[in-house]
């Protein structure tokens, strides 16, 4: 019998990414908690006008929070903002930066440009995966559930388009963190979202072992180009893919190259990280990004802009 879920979205936009998961699973998902870095719903509305239908949508469901302000890459400062809740998936759809940077036009085709951002979106990736795999884990050790680990819960979610998972180094980072892959993933985002998971719960109640697909065993650039390209399978519910930027906001639908990616802890793998920190890292490079820096100033800004909330 399938457990009902927990589910946080962060950086969703318009909302309509946690709008259409909810109308897809109404009875799946039992909380979801929906964040935005935007402040407030009214700096909500002015970049993405059409959020004020998604809000409303949202509204009609039970068991649904809309929280402002969430910096995806500090998720674990914000366990009392999310009520302590035990949390078995966070959600992260098609994360980005955005297209301006202070030193270069990365909006430019040359090559040191493209390299500045995929820096950047690497970084972001790592600070994202680590924060919220801090809070899962403190949740879970505070609250354990049994038969998770048959169900390979909690775990961590990314959908990227299939050239950002090796562009922006994301199985370097799996390794710094000690992550690894669950459900199958990388999948086609063309298949429903929780359809592996669904199928070890069935697994479960067959009480057959749980047989992966040959799509795991295949090296990940191959798995990458497995299957065809339909488009998002969220998108049958309302889900509208759109760029970060502010001033071109208009629906952005072509995401048929993006694959879903699920994440899950090893075991003690926030133990082992604090350990080689100790150990092993130099003093001015991040533990968590791999990030490098010559001036122990601007290392410090760093670590402090992933570890502190304004206000």
């Amino acid at each position: 019998m399938k457990r009902q879920l927990r589910v946080l979205t962060v950086g969703d936009g318009d909302l309509s990414c946690s709008l259409a998961l909810k109308r897809a699973y109404p009875d799946l998902i039992e909380d979801l908690v929906v964040s935005t870095l935007l402040s407030s719903e009214d700096d909500l509305l002015k970049v993405y006008p059409n959020s004020r239908e998604n809000i409303n949508s949202l509204s009609n469901f039970d068991n649904i929070q809309i929280c402002y302000g969430i910096d995806a890459t500090k998720l674990h400062l914000y366990s009392s903002t999310f009520d302590e809740m035990k949390f078995d998936i966070v959600l992260f759809h098609h994360p980005h930066l955005g297209y301006v940077h202070e030193n270069a036009d990365v909006t430019s085709d040359t090559a040191a440009a493209r390299n500045i951002l995929d820096s950047q979106h690497s970084c972001l990736l790592a600070h994202y995966l680590h924060s919220a795999m801090t809070l899962t884990s403190y949740l879970q050790n505070e609250f354990p559930c049994d038969g998770d680990e048959d169900i390979q819960l909690p775990c961590i979610h990314l959908c990227l388009c299939g050239g950002a998972i090796d562009k922006w180094n994301l199985e370097k980072t799996m390794a710094r963190l000690n992550l690894e892959y669950v459900w199958n993933s990388p999948f086609p985002a063309s298949s429903p979202i929780f359809s592996f998971y669904e199928a070890l719960c069935c697994t479960q109640d067959c009480n057959h072992n749980n047989q992966q697909t040959s799509l795991s065993s295949l090296p990940s650039a191959q798995r990458r180009r497995k299957g065809k390209r339909k488009g998002h399978w969220l998108g049958k519910f309302g889900y509208r893919h759109q760029p970060t930027d502010p001033h071109h906001t208009q629906f952005q639908t072509n995401v048929s190259n993006s694959y879903h990616i699920f994440l899950r802890s090893k075991p003690k793998a926030l133990q082992d990280i604090e350990k080689r920190v100790l150990e092993d890292m130099p003093l001015c490079q991040c533990f968590i990004c791999n990030s490098h820096f010559e001036i122990r100033d601007e290392f410090n800004a760093h670590i402090m802009s992933f570890s502190n909330l304004d206000g």
